[in-house]
């Protein structure tokens, strides 16, 4: 075994372009480590990571949720807990498909905050403050997907560093 010692000042250094050939695997991976997440795509990766665990820890949270006439709410619960967990990890590790799926799903969680919104305006017993939480929280859905959409992919971030 040889071990040898590299004087800095005389070894010429390489840039990931000039060693491997720009859009290969290994080239990829080193340019998505490079860039930080954006802040929208980094508060939906903690936001379903959480909301994702909370699914499969705690389903009955969720049960409200659930529009009735889905039938038993334990599947859809546990089914988008999954997604919300795939999807955190996709956005985090920049999978080409995971803007598209972060998007959809919010989509779909955004119709099922609206039937709550619409179950809890017609409901007597439900407080005010419940409901003006149910109809704030539809707008403010708005911005996440925008953000699940604009999600950088490992496709994006070697195509802006190529431009």
């Amino acid at each position: 075994m040889t071990i040898s010692v590299v004087d800095a000042r005389t070894t010429p250094t390489l840039c990931c372009h000039q060693v491997m050939p720009p859009g290969s695997p290994a080239q990829l991976a080193i340019s998505t480590t490079e860039a930080p997440l954006p802040v929208g795509t980094r508060i939906l990766v903690a936001s379903f990571g959480s909301s994702g665990l909370l699914h499969l820890v705690r389903p009955v949270v969720f049960r409200d949720l659930v529009p009735k006439w889905l039938g038993n709410p334990t599947p859809w619960i546990v089914g988008s807990g999954l997604a919300e967990l795939i999807c955190s990890v996709g956005l985090l590790t920049r999978r080409k498909w995971a803007p598209t799926a972060t998007a959809v799903t919010l989509a779909i969680i955004w119709v099922g905050n609206g039937e709550m919104a619409l179950r809890l305006h017609r409901d007597p017993r439900a407080s005010k403050t419940w409901r003006t939480a149910a109809w704030v929280r539809l707008p403010l859905q708005l911005p996440l997907i925008y953000w699940a959409w604009t999600s950088p992919t490992r496709e994006t971030v070697a195509l802006s560093r190529e431009v």
